[in-house]
This record gives structure tokens, C-alpha cells and sequence, in this order.
């Protein structure tokens, strides 16, 4: 799962790179929200994101969500909209930044879905979700995001 989490990471980046210009140079505000908010105290960082984030959004989004919807849409359709609302929840906690995270973070949802699907537990999800999420507190941290916040 870390190797699947680095190339998901990388996927990720790419698409908010290309999209950045395109909507006027808009940093990502997840990166501004966790270099400005756990500066002072990175390690309260990797704690929340890295560790109880994926932990209760897999319970969240694939196990409640996606499990709930497969059951009655079948697991295309669950995988769609449940990638639709961690996509659309994530973009919103931080600001109005659908244009710029959501494409990325619809992605990253569809993959831990379909992780799930295939392995029928939580626990790769969670896997590929919290090192997903460590690689990119690291990224962020090791990047001096702060300095391009507004």
C-alpha cells in the first residue's frame, strides 16, 4: 500500500500543478490549512492526519457510504458517489477549493473505494489512506507550504 499511496501521491500533485495556473495560481489550501496550523507542532499533524484521519474516514466513507450505497446502487455507482462526497467534504473543510482539490481528492476516493471492493476490509483502505496522508504531511512540512499562503 505505501507504494500505491507515493504513485496515488504523485498522480495527485500532478493533476493540482496543472490545475493551480489555470484557477489564478490558488495554493493548495489543505497544504496552507496544515503548515500554518500545526507549524508550531508537526507531530500533532502526522498524529491527526496521518494516523485518526484515515481511520475514521475508511469507517466514514467506505465502510458507512460506499457499503450503504453498494448494497442498493451496486458497487459502480457506490464508488461514484461515495468518491463524489470524501472528494467534495475534503474540498469543502478548507475553503472553496472544489476546483483545485477535487479532481484529485474524487481520485484518491475511487481508489480507496476500490481498494475496499477488492479486499472486502477496512484495513488496507486504511493502509494506503494514512500512508497517502503521511506522505503528504511530510511533503508539505519538508516544503515550506506556509511561505505561499495568503
Amino acid at each position: 500500500m505505501p507504494v500505491v499511496a507515493v504513485a496515488l501521491q504523485f498522480l495527485t500533485g500532478i493533476i493540482s500543478t496543472v490545475l493551480s495556473p489555470l484557477l489564478g495560481g490558488l495554493p493548495n489550501p489543505q497544504g496552507c490549512e496544515i503548515s500554518t496550523g500545526f507549524g508550531a507542532a508537526p507531530y500533532l499533524g502526522f498524529i491527526s492526519i496521518a494516523l485518526i484521519a484515515p481511520v475514521v474516514e475508511e469507517i466514514t466513507f467506505r465502510g458507512f457510504i460506499y457499503g450503504g450505497l453498494r448494497g442498493r446502487l451496486g458497487p459502480g455507482w457506490a464508488l461514484v458517489i461515495s468518491s463524489l462526497v470524501f472528494a467534495i467534504a475534503h474540498s469543502l473543510s478548507v475553503g472553496e477549493s472544489i476546483l483545485l482539490l477535487g479532481p484529485s481528492l474524487f481520485i484518491a476516493g475511487a481508489v480507496l473505494a476500490y481498494v475496499y471492493e477488492r479486499s472486502r476490509s477496512l484495513y488496507p483502505g486504511i493502509v494506503l489512506h494514512a500512508s497517502f496522508n503521511l506522505f503528504a504531511v511530510i511533503l508539505i512540512f519538508l516544503s515550506s507550504t506556509a511561505t505561499n499562503c495568503h
